[in-house]
């Protein structure tokens, strides 16, 4: 059921009920009773669990509680939501469409809340099934030969890996030993964690990953006031197709592992 034109989000409760929101209102939903929408019954719901605002550009999906997990099925695709705080955070546009919202179970078992907008700024332009490795997608491109990728890919393999957006991100310092292992770089690991070559490696993946979060904001996927923690790096390159799961292979290809080698053997 589309939205009526003078609301620009129409959001259905898990009871049919409907919420309509003009641009520049909001609902906040949660197992409290003093949300707008209050949903019992789930033990992984906060009281105070996430916010919906009609936006310019569509419908702004707000993640408040900082204890148990949100996410987004959009397209089904499954998208765990950042926390989003007074000091900044990450919520997630819907730009066009519609989208499910709510915890794990309550996916699961069809008691999510339905976000639907009436129209927005569509959304960047999906990149093809099966993408070159030159470049790995829209509207942000990274060459799969730099260590920039491997940053980002090792970044976003645990969600890879664990669909339900569960398994914690690596930080820098394990986001470099973890490049090394990848490359079989023993001679490296050995006493890594005290060694010089441990910092300079993690420096170089802060680098990489603030290079990440300004192609990230180059591109517009995101508003340039808002922060970007390592989930909302990994949430944005996953939901546009720069990582996926079809780079799982490249940790057995030899030719990539050796010029990735190259590069961060010499690093060390």
């Amino acid at each position: 059921m589309p939205p009526p034109d003078r609301s620009p989000v129409l959001v259905t409760g898990p009871d049919g009920a409907l919420f309509p929101l003009e641009r520049g209102e909001s609902v906040v939903f949660g197992r409290g009773t003093q949300t707008d929408i209050p949903l019992g019954g789930d033990p992984w719901l906060s009281r105070t669990a996430g916010r919906i605002a009609a936006v310019d550009g569509g419908a702004l999906i707000s993640n408040l509680s900082g204890r148990h997990s949100l996410y987004v099925l959009i397209r089904s695709e499954r998208l765990r939501l950042p926390v989003t705080t007074e000091n900044g955070g990450l919520g997630f546009l819907l730009a066009e469409g519609g989208a499910l919202v709510g915890t794990a179970p309550m996916l699961d078992h069809g008691r999510a809340l339905d976000v639907r907008t009436a129209g927005g700024t569509p959304p960047p332009a999906p990149p093809p099934d099966t993408p070159s490795q030159e470049t790995t997608g829209l509207p942000v491109r990274l060459d799969p030969a730099t260590k920039e990728f491997m940053v980002a890919f090792l970044l976003c393999r645990p969600w890879l890996l664990d669909p339900t957006r569960m398994a914690p991100l690596p930080r820098a310092p394990e986001l470099a030993r973890q490049a090394l292992e990848l490359t079989g770089a023993h001679h490296l690991l050995r006493g890594f964690d005290g060694s010089a070559a441990r910092g300079r490696l993690a420096q170089q993946v802060h680098d990489h990953l603030k290079e990440l979060r300004a192609k990230i904001y180059r591109a517009g996927l995101v508003g340039r006031d808002q922060q970007l923690s390592l989930s909302a790096i990994a949430s944005a390159l996953l939901h546009y197709d720069v990582i996926g799961l079809r780079h799982l292979e490249l940790a057995r290809d030899p030719a990539w592992l050796t010029a990735q080698e190259n590069k961060w053997w010499k690093s060390g």
